[in-house]
Formats: C-alpha cells, structure tokens, sequence
C-alpha cells in the first residue's frame, strides 16, 4: 500500500510538472502596484503621442494604467529567466494554449488588445499570439477572460516554452484603464 502512495506521488509531481507551472498558478501577471520612477516597473509607451500613458489610481487603492487617445501603445518585456513547460499554442483539438484574465475600463468606442510574445519550443524565432475582449465602460472588478490566438496561422501547432513580452494595444477614442492582468496555459483554464 506504502508502495503505491509514493508511485502515485511520484505520478502527480510528473503531471504538474508537466503542465506548465503548479495548478492554479498563472504563468505570468501584474498588478501594476510595483513603482519604479513614477510608473509600473518594466512597462513602457511604444506607440502613440507622448504622455499618452499614465499611472492612475483606478478604484481606491488600485493602481493601473491608463492610455489616452487612438493608437497608444504600452509593451513590457516578460521576465525569460526559465522554462515554464513545453505547452501548445493551439492544441490538435484545435483550443487555445494561452488564455489571459485581464482587469480593464474602456469607454464607448475604444478597444484594447493584448499581444503576447512567445519563445519558440523548437528554438526558431519568437510568436505572437493576440486576443481583445470587451470591457466594461466603468469600474466594476470584472475580470475578463479571452483566448490568444497566433497572429501567424503558420505557428498554430508550434509549442513555446516561455513568455518573452506583452503589450496593450489601445484603438479608437477615449481612455482604457487596465488594472490587472493575467497569463496561463491550456493546465489552468480557470486560474486565479
């Protein structure tokens, strides 16, 4: 009986280290509260007039930012300091290997889209996969959940092994504020 215990012990470690990451843990996130020189640490504009961006106070005691007009643009590179398992972009089933949790504001008319840079299994160049949803126009901690598909159809079967890069994509008129967001593989669907 001992025996079979640490076989199935043994088994379980195999199949959560396996799947990406421990169960119900996002492969990458940020709150945006960590400050470095006035602005979440690591985020910076890419696209879009200057100031476009802003650390804003987004309900009490929550931090996030928040992009102003058409075309603003916000990347921060992802922390690639280890493998977090060897997941599919799109499965043989044909489902999404990256899904996001995202907690965002946008006003009537703007839309945000989230691009996701991914280190390739095989070593060939990096891949993007992307998503939008729709927010909510006011603050009601809503956490949105959507797929990410590759940008390029051709890598739908490729495999990746880490997150190098994600940035927010804002179109149309008005403010989107993003307070929280959230990255897992295909072994936690529904994480946090």
């Amino acid at each position: 009986m001992r025996r079979l215990a640490v076989l199935l012990g043994v088994a379980m470690l195999a199949l959560v280290a396996s799947c990406g990451g421990p169960a119900g843990q996002a492969l990458w996130r940020d709150d945006f509260e960590t400050v470095c020189g006035g602005s979440p640490c690591g985020w910076t504009q890419v696209a879009g007039p200057a100031g476009a961006v802003t650390w804003v106070e987004t309900v009490p005691s929550e931090h996030g930012l928040e992009l102003s007009g058409d075309g603003v643009a916000i990347s921060r590179m992802a922390p690639g300091d280890e493998v977090i398992g060897s997941d599919p972009v799109i499965d043989s089933a044909g489902r999404p290997g990256v899904h996001a949790h995202v907690v965002a504001r946008c006003d009537p008319g703007s839309t945000l889209t989230l691009i996701v840079t991914l280190q390739n299994v095989a070593g060939g160049p990096p891949m993007d996969v992307s998503g939008n949803a729709t927010y909510p126009s006011s603050w009601d901690g809503t956490r949105t959940t959507f797929d990410l598909f590759p940008t390029d159809p051709s890598n739908a079967m490729a495999q990746f092994v880490d997150i190098l890069g994600v940035v927010f994509h804002k179109q149309g008129p008005g403010l989107c504020e993003v307070d929280y967001v959230s990255l897992a593989d295909q072994s936690v669907r529904f994480f946090e």
